[in-house]
């Protein structure tokens, strides 16, 4: 799929809009594989999240263990790889996994890849740090989403840290209307409620969450470390 195309454009839009009217969990309730053979993801922009190597840098020294929760195609798994660091994906989506898989080898990198449902499926580890880019924020209420948080804390290592990136619920357009990109989004209270219970808040910002007009919105940046 051309991702520039009009119509490509308003079907990541409707992808969008998908996300925010799902009246179930959105997680479950979607077929993912189908999402990708489609190309309705505007989530992967096909290039890695701007700020990710640095903010890796800052916690761990190179060779660190990281699981990429949600990794999708590897983009940040495999750039993270390339960078130093050991690194594990696990998505739920097949589709994404094996196109992952398929890079990992056509640039010889060594990445594992899983398929599985992080919250369900034995994902190995320990890891020194999971990074989590738009995954939390796609579970419908908040005791599910305090099960993921406390499943990230059991697959860290001692002191361990969680990096998440999620859409937030402030989001407007430049004449102050609602943004209707990057749904599901929360407020900082949602994610810090979920979060502290296990994890002490290193640092909060703003970033935007992708590199193109689909997903360059503005998402809460969380740097968590396992108490």
């Amino acid at each position: 799929m051309d991702l520039n195309s009009a119509s490509s454009r308003e079907g990541t839009r409707s992808t969008w809009h998908g996300i925010r009217g799902s009246d179930s969990c959105y997680m479950s309730s979607i077929d993912w594989n189908e999402w990708y053979r489609q190309g309705l993801t505007p989530w992967e922009d096909g290039k890695p999240w701007a700020p990710l190597e640095s903010t890796v840098r800052e916690l761990l020294p190179d060779g660190g263990h990281i699981l990429d929760v949600g990794c999708g195609v590897g983009t940040q798994a495999l750039h993270l790889a390339a960078a130093g660091f050991k690194v594990q994906g696990i998505d739920i989506a097949e589709t994404a996994v094996e196109r992952a898989r398929s890079e990992a080898a056509s640039r010889g990198l060594n990445v594992k890849f899983t398929v599985g449902d992080f919250c369900r499926d034995d994902p190995d580890g320990p890891y020194d740090l999971v990074f989590e880019r738009g995954v939390i924020s796609n579970y419908e209420d908040q005791s599910e989403r305090v099960a993921f948080a406390e499943r990230v804390a059991s697959v860290l290592t001692s002191r361990g840290w969680w990096i998440n990136v999620n859409g937030c619920a402030d989001n407007r357009r430049p004449d102050g209307g609602p943004d209707t990109r990057g749904y599901p989004r929360l407020t900082l209270k949602e994610l810090v409620e979920v979060c502290e219970p296990c994890f002490q808040i290193y640092s909060v910002k703003r970033e935007r969450f992708g590199e193109t007009s689909d997903n360059d919105f503005t998402a809460w940046v969380l740097v968590l470390r396992l108490r």
